[in-house]
């Protein structure tokens, strides 16, 4: 009886000491005999919602089967060389993507020779096959605040401009950008009100559908990025994002439609915030084809209020114009000078678009500083390499930028794009 109860004192000791030490983890690995069930090169399935703390590791492949969330207080941890991929049985709406939801927070951390890759897990992948990256934040939105997602619906936005939902670095984003109506299409990365207490260098979205990468409202800053080949814009901001870029590298894809295209609010032109970033060492390059609609795009298009600082720019290649300013409030930024183009190199030329007519514009090309119709020749394998010298230290304003003393994105001896990117 003593040896009984000996056994039994000591079987409840072990489960207790064992349910402590596991009320101490700080996260859970994601293995693949206990999450999902076990897919193809022994890779993992992802699926539904996280509300605990997980890391992924780079010996695993990860399949997102539909859509794949981290609730509010989790954190997700990617170690450098992670594959993700979409789940190819999933092809309808909503589609596989990733979204860390407001107040969860990202550790995604790749390096030059070993990015992190978010990809389409078909055989045969084709631009469109998933959706994307997803950062829902808490930083002001001119919508108000606790605004739906486009995609799912979750929260966004909130009152806090330094607010942080983690570090993402030397990521890749391929194959994304799923439709899933006329209206409603998800993006490589879309940053749905997030905070500049959050770290994104070294990004780069691929052969996509939609907008390679979108800003909704926030603060966020990007350094180091490269949106190449999707078929919408390159770079398209609303609802009144007030972050800052720099060294950035547009290409559009076949069909592809503006290199950037910069809104406020396109139910309020004038709502506040206004979307206010400040852009500087841009390279952007078209396909040199019409978009999808048959239509001749623009290099940049400003409108339906945006506001800005645009410095340092090579824009190349479009059947459009090189920069349109559409409508009137947009047209009125210009003149109050909270909207402004200035150190760049264009050729094409400017031009405005108010109540549907189009005109020449003269206020950017009133600076001496805006060379337009110019010849430009890049080089390199995929011709994005060149700048001209001159242009303006935006670090002399803010200090976040880096000091540069040159126009474009990408000069003869750079090296940020070794290693980590894909084309």
């Amino acid at each position: 009886m003593k040896t009984i109860k000996a056994l039994s004192t000591f079987v409840t000791l072990i489960f207790v000491l064992s349910i402590i030490m596991n009320s101490c983890k700080p996260e859970e690995i994601i293995d693949p005999a206990d999450k999902g069930v076990n897919v193809r090169d022994g890779g993992a399935l992802l699926l539904g919602s996280y509300a605990e703390n997980i890391t992924l590791t780079s010996d695993v492949t990860y399949l997102l089967s539909g859509g794949v969330h981290f609730e509010s207080g989790t954190i997700l941890t990617i170690q450098p060389g992670t594959i993700i991929e979409s789940d190819p049985t999933i092809t309808a709406a909503p589609y596989c993507y990733l979204m860390i939801e407001k107040g969860a927070t990202i550790n995604a951390q790749g390096t030059t020779n070993a990015p992190i890759v978010f990809t389409s897990g078909v055989a045969t992948p084709s631009p469109g096959d998933w959706g994307g990256l997803i950062i829902n934040g808490n930083a002001p939105v001119n919508l108000g605040v606790d605004v739906d997602s486009e995609i799912a619906g979750y929260p966004y936005g909130g009152t806090n401009a330094t607010d942080n939902s983690g570090i993402i670095k030397y990521v890749v984003v391929e194959y994304g950008g799923a439709k899933i109506d006329p209206d409603t299409e998800h993006n490589g990365f879309t940053f749905n009100g997030v905070g500049n207490g959050t770290t994104v260098e070294y990004i780069e979205a691929i052969n996509g559908t939609d907008d390679g990468i979108e800003m909704f409202g926030g603060t966020v800053n990007l350094k180091y990025v490269v949106s190449w080949s999707n078929t919408d814009d390159g770079f398209d901001w609303t609802y009144g994002w007030r972050g800052n870029v720099q060294h950035m590298v547009i290409k559009t894809g076949n069909f592809g439609d503006r290199g950037i295209e910069g809104d406020n609010n396109s139910g309020n032109y004038a709502a506040e915030p206004f979307s206010e970033p400040i852009l500087s060492n841009v390279t952007i390059i078209s396909s040199g084809t019409q978009n999808e609609d048959s239509k001749d795009p623009q290099g940049i298009e400003m409108r339906r209020g945006t506001k800005g600082k645009y410095y340092n720019m090579i824009i190349t290649g479009f059947l459009g114009s090189s920069v349109r300013v559409s409508d009137e409030q947009t047209h009125n930024n210009v003149e109050n000078g909270s909207l402004e183009f200035d150190y760049g190199y264009m050729d094409g030329a400017p031009e405005y678009k108010v109540s549907g007519i189009i005109t020449s514009g003269n206020e950017f090309e009133a600076s001496t500083n805006v060379m337009i119709n110019q010849t430009i020749t890049l080089s390199g394998t995929n011709g994005y390499i060149g700048t001209f010298s001159g242009g303006f230290d935006v670090s002399t304003i803010n200090s976040w930028f880096d000091s540069t003393d040159y126009i474009g994105a990408v000069k003869s001896d750079a090296t940020w794009l070794d290693g980590w990117t894909d084309f």
